[in-house]
């Protein structure tokens, strides 16, 4: 629909936004690279919204196809082929670098895949007892709210006023697109 294409626009310019550098930030002591829209990022935030995508319509179509079963299943082999895909990407280009952080990608990446099998789980089981129109714009922007809030509150980021308006243009684009 028409709302889809307003949500995609706005998705565009809170992206924008939000990536703004912020004047008003204390400065760091280290000087802080400057961001850039580049091509290579653009793939990749592309590669991202896709993927994203994709994954909650599987997770949809595979709980109304299966009646609510099988979620565990589901989960099991997903988070099983992104495991081995990601240890042999990280084999094969970061082979030099690898050692050195196994102990704490281990620490932290088993924290973090714990909470997103948890998410996931969630999901599979709302999107029987929900309409996945309310389902995926609430888990959208109950995680850019968490996000915003995490990094305000623990990291002490200091956002710009455009900053904050893209913030708030995101989350008018998440509910939009899932409508």
């Amino acid at each position: 629909s028409g709302l889809f294409y307003v949500g995609l626009v706005l998705l565009c310019v809170a992206t924008y936004f939000i990536t703004v550098e912020n004047k008003n930030a204390n400065k760091p002591k280290e000087p802080k690279p400057k961001r850039k829209f580049n091509v290579k990022w653009i793939c990749f935030i592309s590669i991202a919204f896709v993927a994203n995508g994709f994954c909650s319509i599987i997770q949809t179509a595979e709980q109304n196809k299966c009646d609510g079963l099988y979620k565990n299943e589901l989960m099991i082999i997903a988070l099983l082929i992104s495991a081995v895909v990601l240890l042999l990407l990280s084999l094969i280009l970061e082979r030099k670098e690898i050692k050195g952080g196994i102990k704490q990608s281990f620490a932290f990446g088993s924290i973090s895949g714990l909470f997103n099998g948890v998410l996931n789980l969630c999901v599979m089981y709302s999107v029987n007892f929900l309409n996945a129109s309310i389902v995926f714009p609430l888990i959208s922007g109950g995680g850019l709210v968490l996000t915003f809030i995490i990094a305000r509150i623990f990291f002490k980021e200091k956002y710009s006023t455009v900053q904050y308006i893209g913030f708030g243009v995101s989350i008018a684009s998440v509910v939009l697109l899932n409508l």
